[in-house]
């Protein structure tokens, strides 16, 4: 078990720790005067708390010179977690109240719950890799922006909740509504379990640009939801779909958005959503 690191231990004295390379491991950070982290690797070997009383202040910057592993970790309703880069890997929970910034790098979590106030952002190219479960119980919907990021769900046994309302088949669904740009089922799904993660919101649905699920249309069968997916019939990546419709398990189901949406909301999606025309995998098709 690694020890802490406290930093100005007796009362009235002063410290100074500078990272800049190589990799620290401990226990926790006891920190009385200054941590300064610049580049190489902390292990945090304890649940780490991203806020006001938190160690490493109440914002932090990860960028391509740095990685952050813990085993549970929490951004607090003051805290902000901004990624321009490098590596960020928690084996347990990651517990979002505040904001989550990613801008590049990569992110992978076992359980991700997002509270009330939890603000997330991720723009074109930006993965966030779930292993076990993503909760979203945000009703941050105007300060939430994930419309070109990644949602990829890579374990085996899954469980989501969602925080999006259902708007039926129309584009009015991907604006200030939780929606992904790429949502992504792995090659080892078992069971995808999805519920509603906002109480009494029982319209709930989730919205993506790209619907990906590496088994293909078989794999549909190991989804088990009440609430629909809607994927944009209109992107490329999505023409292994046939812009139909498919039942869940449940009453739930992948559905496609085609409609020529009201040119408000064309500006609103358009530019963003251009980006992924283009993109897409080869798709099995059923049997």
């Amino acid at each position: 078990m690694a020890n802490d690191l406290t930093i100005a231990f007796d009362p009235g004295a002063s410290g100074t720790y500078d990272l800049q390379g190589g990799t620290l491991s401990v226990g926790g950070i006891i920190n009385n005067d200054t941590f300064n982290w610049t580049g190489g690797t902390l292990n945090y070997n304890s649940p780490l708390t991203i806020g006001t009383a938190g160690p490493l202040g109440a914002a932090l910057v990860l960028d391509s010179d740095m990685a952050l592993n813990t085993p549970a970790e929490t951004i607090a309703a003051a805290g902000t977690l901004t990624q321009t880069g490098g590596n960020h890997t928690v084996t347990g929970e990651l517990r979002v109240d505040g904001t989550y910034h990613l801008t590049g790098g990569d992110v992978t979590v076992s359980d991700w719950t997002i509270g009330l106030a939890g603000k997330v952002s991720g723009g074109a190219g930006d993965v966030f890799k779930v292993d076990h479960s993503f909760s979203n119980h945000s009703v941050q919907k105007t300060s939430w922006d994930t419309e070109l990021a990644e949602l990829l769900l890579s374990g085996s046994f899954m469980t989501m909740e969602l925080a999006g309302a259902d708007y039926g088949a129309d584009y009015a669904g991907y604006t200030d509504n939780f929606a992904w740009g790429i949502f992504h089922i792995g090659s080892a799904i078992t069971e995808l379990i999805i519920r509603d993660g906002v109480t009494g919101n029982r319209g709930a649905a989730l919205y993506v640009g790209l619907f990906e699920i590496d088994g293909g249309l078989t794999d549909l069968s190991k989804i088990f939801s009440d609430y629909n997916i809607y994927y944009d019939a209109a992107l490329t990546g999505n023409g292994w779909l046939g812009g139909k419709s498919y039942a869940l398990n449940g009453s739930g189901s992948l559905m496609p958005v085609s409609s020529v949406p009201e040119p408000t909301s064309m500006l609103l999606i358009g530019t963003g959503l251009i980006g992924l025309i283009g993109r897409g995998r080869t798709k099995r098709k059923a049997a």
